[in-house]
């Protein structure tokens, strides 16, 4: 929830020897090795795979095996990373963020800055305290989330959830604004279940899990439902993976 009550935050090419496998910054697959040998021991040479070639290194002796590479989940791509939206929609959308980040800044930040003060009559501590409390909000604030066929990954540094299996994921549907005001924003308080730096009550979707509900306004829609859409598992013999 916004600009107003915080502020935004803003090759490895290893391989695991026989049996392993790594991940190449020059392809995107997992490279799995397999050895076949007649003693069942582990070869004297290396082998690797470097720019679409696979390559053996001998150790100067005679080896009596097989190696090679076997590409795995060749279609398998990146995690999509989704910001969220940060502007309001239009004037009466921004003014009632506003107010609502106003009351969430007074009562998170302001008051035990205040009671602070009414206890100490320090004006300087009770700045601390108010960084303090800012500091805290802002740890717990979603930067981004990140899709893949595993699930969803909330990018944060405290706070639940931070990752979402689709096993678990119930239902994924674009959230009213009053729900997302009451629900999302006003309480619980603190951790709030929308905890973004959007100012916008508009285009959040709520994601309803086995464990509870967050709320997540993604700056491109149709590219949140699209990925949820081809990832989100079948259940009960219908496709309720589709976004609602």
């Amino acid at each position: 929830m916004a600009t107003i009550v915080r502020p935004i935050s803003a090759g490895f090419e290893g391989f695991a020897g026989i049996f392993g496998e790594f991940h190449s910054p020059y392809r995107k697959s997992s490279i799995k090795f397999h050895l076949l040998s007649h003693d069942s021991v582990f070869p004297r040479h290396s082998c690797w795979r470097h720019g679409g070639a696979l390559s053996c290194n001998p150790a100067g002796e005679s080896v009596d095996s097989l190696c090679y590479a076997h590409s795995m989940n060749e279609h398998e791509t990146d995690p999509v990373v989704i910001t969220p939206r940060i502007q309001p929609c239009d004037f009466k959308d921004g003014l009632l963020s506003a107010v609502v980040g106003l009351f969430l800044a007074a009562a998170l930040f302001g008051v035990p800055a205040l009671a602070a003060y009414l206890l100490t009559h320090s004006g300087i501590l009770a700045f601390v305290v108010f960084c303090a409390a800012l500091g805290l909000f802002q740890s717990f604030s979603v930067a981004r989330i990140s899709i893949s066929s595993e699930g969803i990954r909330f990018h944060r540094c405290f706070g639940f959830p931070r990752f979402l299996p689709w096993v678990r994921i119930t239902s994924i549907a674009v959230a009213p604004r009053a729900e997302l005001v009451l629900r999302g924003w006003l309480w619980p308080l603190f951790p709030s279940r929308e905890m973004t730096a959007c100012l916008s009550s508009l285009q959040h979707y709520r994601i309803t899990w086995d464990g509870g509900t967050c709320y997540y306004p993604p700056a491109d829609p149709s590219l949140f439902e699209q990925n949820v859409s081809a990832n989100f598992p079948i259940r009960n013999g219908s496709p309720s993976g589709a976004v609602q």
